[in-house]
């Protein structure tokens, strides 16, 4: 009797030894699905569009890549970093669309702009010495606005909102000049 006692604690055990070190090399499936959704995260800029949770996730994936290294169970580690890439993707992409948007409806405004100040200019008497200073400033928002068509095209929101930006100054300056007054620097 205490010897098959003995044999059944002695079998127990070196199951849950088995079963124990099983758990920490079984986190392949939970490791591809975080690495795939890190991987559909990067391909929308998350790390552009929503920093702080790409760094959330990238810190989530760099805890469950050290658990394997130290042989610690890494499954659940993997499945929160997947959490988090995922998280953060569907906030990159809200704001993506926002930003999106917000490009497309500055680059309207800028359109209308860009046209009413061209035949203002046409129709306006100007002097030779403002038409002068005004030419360059046409030929820049000429150059920016084929940029921000670009850019637009290629998806790139955030450096068309800088460009757009940057258009509305010099459109407003040369409002200014034809105004009378002096553009800002």
């Amino acid at each position: 009797m205490k010897s098959s006692t003995g044999f059944f604690i002695c079998f127990g055990l070196l199951i849950l030894l088995v079963c124990s070190s099983c758990g920490s090399g079984n986190y392949e499936e939970e490791m591809n699905a975080a690495q795939q959704a890190m991987d559909e995260a990067k391909s929308i800029c998350t790390e552009d569009h929503a920093p702080a949770d790409w760094e959330e996730a990238v810190k989530a994936w760099g805890q469950a890549q050290t658990a394997v290294k130290e042989n610690k169970p890494a499954k659940n580690l993997f499945l929160k970093a997947k959490s988090r890439f995922e998280k953060a993707a569907k906030i990159a992409e809200s704001r993506r669309a926002t930003l999106s948007k917000e490009v497309v409806d500055m680059q309207t405004s800028i359109d209308a702009r860009v046209a009413r100040l061209k035949s203002d200019f046409e129709k306006a008497g100007l002097k030779r010495a403002v038409r002068n200073k005004l030419q360059p400033v046409f030929t820049e928002v000429d150059e920016c606005c084929a940029s921000l068509s670009s850019l637009i095209e290629e998806e790139d929101y955030l450096e068309a909102r800088t460009v757009a930006q940057d258009v509305n100054k010099k459109i407003l300056n040369a409002e200014l000049i034809m105004a009378g007054r002096d553009p800002m620097p």
